[in-house]
Order: C-alpha cells, then sequence, then structure tokens
C-alpha cells in the first residue's frame, strides 16, 4: 500500500516538473518571436544621393529599430542596389558589429558601388531601389536571424561631390 503512495507522490512531482519546463521552454520561445517581430530595417526616405556625375558611387542612410526588451547586434549587412529592376551595384565595404540597445534605433550610411560603366549612365534616370539582408543576433539567443530589406528608393538626380 505504501508503495502505490510513493509511486503516485514521485509521478505527481515528475509530472510538475514537465509541466514546469514546458512553460518555460514555451514562455523563452514566445519571447525570441516578438523580439525578431519587432525589429525592423529600412532605408531612410530622401537620404540617397550620388557621389559623383558619373554615377558610379551614391550612399544612402539606414535605420534600425529594436522595439524590443533585448539589445540586438547587427552581426553584417549585404546590400544591393538596383536600377528599374536589374542589379546594378552594392555595398562593398566590410562591416563591423554594432549593438542595437533595447527600445532604441541605430542608424548607418551605406555607400554603393555601380559595378558596371553602362549601368552608370542610367543612375540620374532610372528608378532606384535597395534590397538585401541584415544579420542580427538577439543577447541570449543562439541563432542569428535575417532580416530583409526592400526599398524603393525612386529617382534622383541629386548630386554631392
Amino acid at each position: 500500500m505504501y508503495l502505490n503512495r510513493w509511486v503516485l507522490l514521485l509521478s505527481l512531482v515528475a509530472g510538475v516538473l514537465g509541466l514546469w519546463s514546458v512553460q518555460r521552454g514555451f514562455s523563452e520561445y514566445r519571447q525570441a518571436a516578438e523580439s525578431f517581430a519587432n525589429v525592423s530595417a529600412s532605408s531612410e526616405p530622401d537620404s540617397f544621393v550620388w557621389l559623383n556625375s558619373e554615377f558610379s558611387s551614391g550612399q544612402a542612410d539606414f535605420v534600425v529599430i529594436n522595439d524590443t526588451a533585448e539589445s540586438v547586434t547587427i552581426e553584417f549587412v549585404q546590400l544591393q542596389l538596383y536600377f528599374d529592376g536589374a542589379f546594378a551595384g552594392a555595398e562593398y565595404a566590410g562591416w563591423q558589429p554594432v549593438e542595437v540597445p533595447a527600445y532604441e534605433a541605430t542608424r548607418f550610411t551605406s555607400t554603393f558601388q555601380v559595378t558596371t560603366p553602362a549601368m552608370a549612365s542610367r543612375g540620374g534616370e532610372a528608378e532606384l531601389s535597395v534590397r538585401g539582408e541584415l544579420r542580427i543576433r538577439f543577447n541570449g539567443i543562439e541563432r542569428a536571424q535575417v532580416i530583409r530589406v526592400r526599398d524603393t528608393i525612386g529617382r534622383v538626380s541629386v548630386i554631392r561631390e
């Protein structure tokens, strides 16, 4: 009779510990999913300028908004420039990781190099757009996440030499 009570008690304790572990795991998963959903990246409107009259290089400002309770590290940025939907160039400079504190935003400037002179000649007339991705890492989460960037800049003829 006493053996059944001990088995029942141990089963009850194991069940409670199991439920607690499942609840804790689900809570951490939900927090990670919410954090990922609350980080965004986009180009700043009207920030793109050409750096020379040959339209071979230009700059645009980007903003990353971290609307979560955790700080985020931007580990890697890869951005491409498109003219009328066709690949025109990219940002080829290296990237140093940047931390974005909780509930804050950070801005950075990317310099794009147009890869072919034939494309560059269309720079002042083409509809510009940017595509790419940022690899971010949340504190306390092992795997890095990717945020996709896809923005239309429009036609830009502003030259800053």
